[in-house]
């Protein structure tokens, strides 16, 4: 395999670093690629793997969250209904066992009495080819109910999370290159230095977010499908959010549904400007004309929401098809650098 094999402390770099990072999540590079002792005699099992585990403070409970990670690299050929189950079930098992662990407590731990466990599997299709929702092919088996400890939650990021997300990070980073002396339509556009932007959280009816404007994506954001960042504007000094949609939009119905979403919980008394973002949908531009019309006549009720939706944007562009290697990689069979024992498959 040579030069296409990386072995998995460098392919958790390179995650991190593309798209962790601007997620603000923190990765443990203490612990990286190990084994640590199965702790429940069910499992029939010696050890665990761990490729690493990320963590980040929950906007709502302010309790760390840790997210036991399996990093898994596919050509489009091999990602299977059975490769896919096996993985999952062996996740659960991680997550089960590490929340009884003390050994993975010592590796990962920051000592708190309260937390909150996940799983994560990060499935890269490393040739670039597999556009198909990975959900359809996961059979029953691998869905059914597993001995998870309680709150705790497995979530897999498919090839298409994985996409767009580092179409998001591209965005993002483009536009922070913009110069002051662009349009002032491009000025708007510019994003500042990631110390000055986090995630939005809004209010409801029985969680409130902390005061931080620096918040990490959760979790439960990013496999919704819909990411809310803000800052305050380098140059404008006004408070901006935008609005990354994974939706392939297929009717103005959407963005109505959007527009909704943001009177509801009211974003333009916070924000001078909304921008929207939607990378898998070519249509947009169009639907999202359609949609401003229809919404300022039959939904705007007042003056002052007709005013507001004209601060609503979008930023059209397509899906970057951003590989986070320069060469196809192949984990199987690539090099593991253990604490102890021998990796499980």
């Amino acid at each position: 395999m040579g030069g296409e094999t990386k072995n998995i402390d460098e392919m958790a770099q390179l995650i991190s670093d593309k798209i962790f990072t601007e997620l603000k999540w923190k990765w443990n590079t203490d612990y990286t690629d190990i084994n640590w002792d199965c702790c429940d005699k069910a499992h029939a099992l010696k050890t665990h793997p761990t490729d690493l585990v990320f963590s980040y403070v929950d906007p709502y409970t302010e309790l760390t969250q840790y997210i036991q990670t399996d990093l898994k690299s596919y050509k489009k050929e091999s990602i299977s209904t059975q490769k896919i189950g096996t993985a999952v079930k062996s996740l659960a098992m991680q997550v089960k066992c590490a929340r009884d662990s003390t050994e993975w407590a010592e590796f990962y731990r920051e000592g708190e009495t309260k937390y909150g466990l996940h799983g994560m599997l990060f499935i890269y299709n490393n040739d670039d080819r597999y556009d198909d929702d990975l959900l359809e092919k996961i059979d029953s088996n691998a869905m059914r109910d597993f001995a998870l400890p309680k709150d705790s939650t497995l979530n897999i990021y498919s090839p298409r999370l994985i996409r767009f997300l580092m179409t998001v990070v591209e965005n993002i980073k483009e536009r922070r290159n913009i110069e002051e002396d662009e349009s002032e339509a491009n000025v708007w556009k510019k994003i500042p230095k990631r110390s000055k932007c986090g995630f939005y959280y809004p209010d409801k009816h029985n969680k409130c977010s902390s005061d931080s404007v620096k918040h990490p994506a959760t979790n439960e954001m990013v496999t919704s499908g819909m990411l809310l960042y803000s800052y305050e504007h380098p140059v404008h000094k006004k408070k901006v959010l935008n609005i990354y949609w994974d939706e392939d939009i297929l009717s103005d119905n959407y963005f109505i549904y959007l527009f909704e979403y943001i009177f509801n919980y009211q974003m333009l008394n916070m924000f001078e400007k909304v921008y929207i973002i939607t990378p898998f949908s070519g249509k947009a531009p169009m639907y999202f004309r359609t949609a401003q019309r229809l919404y300022r006549s039959q939904y705007a009720v007042t003056e002052t929401q007709r005013d507001k939706l004209e601060r609503i944007e979008l930023i059209g562009m397509d899906t970057i098809k951003t590989s986070l290697f320069p060469l196809p990689i192949i984990l199987e069979g690539a090099w593991r650098n253990l604490v102890k024992g021998t990796a499980s498959a």
